[in-house]
C-alpha cells in the first residue's frame, strides 16, 4: 500500500483515470472504491485534500 503526498491532485487523478487497471482507495471504515474513472467519487477529492492525505491509502 503507498501513503502518498499529493501536491497536485489534478495531475494524480490523471493519472489514476489513465490507468488501464483499478486504483483502489482505502477508505476509514476499511472498505475499497476503485477511483479510476470515477469523477463522482473523484470530486470529492479535490475539497478534501488534507482529508485524503492522511487518511486514505492507495493500492
Amino acid at each position: 500500500m503507498l501513503k502518498p503526498n499529493i501536491l497536485n491532485m489534478k495531475n494524480f487523478l490523471d493519472t489514476v483515470n489513465a490507468s488501464t487497471s483499478k486504483v483502489n482507495m482505502l477508505c476509514l471504515d476499511g472498505r475499497k472504491l476503485n477511483i479510476n474513472g470515477e469523477e463522482k467519487i473523484q470530486g470529492g477529492c479535490g475539497g478534501n485534500i488534507s482529508k485524503i492525505k492522511t487518511a486514505c491509502g492507495l493500492f
